[in-house]
């Protein structure tokens, strides 16, 4: 049986005089992929943490993309999780505007951030909108938001050999 030895933070943790050489402490947190804990007079706390981490802790909130055909033609892209849609005449063109909603729509969350952080439906959406958040380019979103990228014919053929 584990005994407690003192109630103080379990994760390592720094002053914000100490964490005043960054640089050290940022090649020591990505590098070990150990997150830090920041403390301000014992009140304040931030944690430093690689990106990498981060990605594989938000990995979990899968999205979920709803594709309508329209009547008149063309398809709608609807993501559950954020309440975004977008749509185009093609499904390559829905899946290329849905990107640039859903980056769009990433980009006014943090920038209305004390707004949207206060209201429940919204609130819920953080950790997708962090997951979102981290990729580099439309091709790293493209694989969150719809999975694997379909492989072409060739790719297919050669596979099955």
């Amino acid at each position: 049986m584990m005994v407690a030895t003192d109630d103080g933070a379990m994760l390592e943790s720094v002053t914000v005089s100490e964490a005043r050489n960054f640089g050290r402490l940022f090649d020591q947190t990505v590098r070990s992929d150990r997150p830090v804990r920041i403390v301000r007079w014992k009140r304040d706390a931030a944690v430093l943490s690689s990106q990498a981490l981060l990605t594989r802790l938000l990995e979990r909130f899968t999205f979920h993309v709803n594709v309508i055909p329209e009547e008149t033609g063309g398809f709608t892209l609807w993501v559950r999780e954020l309440e975004v849609g977008a749509h185009g005449a093609t499904l390559r063109d829905a899946r290329q505007a849905l990107l640039g909603s859903v980056r769009s729509y990433v980009r006014h969350y943090f920038m209305r951030w004390d707004m949207y952080r206060h209201v429940s439906e919204t609130e819920a959406q953080l950790p997708y909108v962090m997951r979102l958040s981290l990729a580099d380019d439309d091709k790293e979103l493209g694989r969150i938001l719809f999975g694997a990228a379909p492989r072409t014919e060739a790719e297919s053929k050669a596979e099955s050999g």
